[in-house]
């Protein structure tokens, strides 16, 4: 999907057959002359810019940033309250990731942060519409969290009854009970979705979404999304893509059938919520579709970070073991809150910042000289990106690479900043072969050095990724590097 702005579409497609028009009234009619134009730009720009969509791209060396949420608690909500806040960007926290999952009540909660940009106090004060979508029964707790429950089918209804006190201040009038009758929870479901929109044409500024369900005819596993992909996935589940647009589902059905219950309410369009065991089936969904989606490669995103209830995490395919602590934050284990918070603040921080070749690498007697640049993915009209820039320069952030150490943000990158000049760090690195990874880390602004977005980067993949091999240019016709 593209954008386009409303003047270059007229300027392409209907700026001939206007001047052609115009040749024919002047100078014989000048009132008509002057009145057709008016008549188009009236006519035309306002029904453009109804249509007219933008969103960031993600940049071609960069990495991918998940968010899974299973669950849909009152807690859930609150971890991504409390990472919004620590992050001390004016920017909401779905502009952090690239993609995002979700199952069950956790899969309104995704449709609302991405698809509707609610703001995470919105998902609070809306929260008692999500209650009325969970018709369970009550299960014991689980030892992982304090007000979490087991995985059973009951965990929800449990959960919600126990915070419904607690929460009382801060969510007034909850129901006592979430016994509700279809068509109150399809009309709480229209009210906040809409009545006829469908999650295809949610942009979610380039975020990515899925959503997952179960078919009821096979009990197989399905995701609804905003974005194309193979048919089947190796994970034993397929994408929901109708031929027709006119078959596309809308977003309130969607919303419908993640959260339906078989055991007490009738599918929903051949669809019910999905139960994964233990809940890292999602994980691994997501790891897959991220990999589909920007052909990945199998690499880890930069941050995975999964909220759902206290449940046991055995079963999990874990990556290898040096890997498996660098990208995975795991908010099911409630005792290590703390640890786990700044881990997905780092890591959410680190991957503002990407790597980008300048030029090919040059042969030299040690082997490969490298020109390059770090990069920010916050662009300078946005009020993030000064308040970052700021923090780089107050904190003496700096990055490591290659043994060396260089200052994230000098007086001139800092004076070019305030003038709107986007964020470019030049560096040097050399390396024995083409084969070998390329690190660039950053502290100052994180608990502990982490690596910037993609890193570590293989040298012969950075320079496949950024097209520099294209012998006859990029793919997109533009050049990818600038020269020094």
């Amino acid at each position: 999907m593209h954008s386009f702005e409303p003047l270059q579409v007229f300027c392409k497609l209907y700026n001939k057959v206007f001047k052609d028009i115009q040749a024919n009234l002047y100078p014989h009619d000048l009132e008509l002359f002057t009145q057709i134009r008016g008549e188009v730009e009236n006519i035309f720009f306002p029904t453009m810019e109804k249509y007219l969509q933008q969103y960031d791209l993600s940049p071609y060396t960069a990495g991918t940033r998940c968010l899974s949420i299973d669950g849909g608690t009152i807690q859930d909500i609150m971890s991504l309250q409390a990472l919004e806040k620590e992050l001390k960007l004016p920017m909401p926290i779905r502009e952090h990731f690239d993609i995002g999952t979700g199952s069950d009540l956790g899969a309104l909660l995704v449709l609302q942060i991405f698809c509707k940009e609610w703001s995470i106090d919105d998902c609070l004060n809306h929260f008692r519409a999500t209650l009325t979508l969970d018709t369970r029964a009550d299960t014991p707790t689980s030892r992982f969290s304090q007000d979490s429950v087991s995985v059973d089918h009951g965990r929800n209804k449990y959960l919600f009854s126990r915070l419904h006190s607690r929460w009382r201040e801060a969510l007034p009038s909850i129901p006592t009970s979430n016994q509700h009758s279809s068509s109150t929870i399809k009309s709480d479901l229209k009210s906040i979705f809409g009545k006829d929109k469908t999650l295809f044409e949610c942009s979610g500024n380039g975020t990515k979404i899925a959503i997952t369900a179960t078919k009821s005819i096979d009990s197989s596993t399905c995701i609804f999304s905003n974005y194309n992909g193979p048919e089947k996935g190796p994970r034993g589940h397929s994408l929901i893509r109708p031929e027709k647009s006119k078959d596309e589902m809308l977003i309130w059905h969607i919303g419908r059938a993640a959260t339906s219950d078989p055991t007490s309410l009738k599918p929903f369009h051949g669809y019910h919520r999905r139960d994964f065991e233990g809940h890292n089936d999602l994980i691994n969904l997501t790891l897959w579709e991220q990999d589909s989606i920007w052909s990945r490669a199998r690499k880890p995103p930069d941050i995975f970070i999964f909220i759902c209830l206290g449940t046991s995490i055995q079963g999990y395919e874990k990556p290898a073991k040096k890997h498996f602590r660098r990208w995975l934050s795991d908010h099911r284990l409630q005792c290590d809150a703390k640890d786990i918070t700044d881990f997905s603040l780092d890591g959410l921080l680190s991957s503002l910042f990407y790597i980008e070749l300048i030029g090919m690498p040059l042969i030299d007697t040690v082997g490969f000289f490298c020109r390059a640049q770090i990069r920010c993915r916050l662009v300078p009209s946005r009020p993030a990106f000064m308040t970052l820039i700021e923090r780089l320069w107050r904190t003496g952030a700096r990055f490591h690479y290659d043994y060396k150490t260089v200052p994230c943000v000098n007086r001139q990158l800092y004076e070019e900043a305030r003038r709107g000049v986007a964020f470019s760090r030049y560096i040097e690195i050399s390396v024995t072969s083409l084969s070998d990874e390329i690190d660039v880390k950053i502290d100052g602004i994180t608990k502990i050095g982490r690596s910037i977005s993609n890193c570590p980067y293989r040298l012969q993949t950075l320079i496949e990724d950024q097209g520099l091999d294209c012998v006859f240019g990029h793919r997109n016709h533009k050049r990818r590097y600038l020269e020094v």
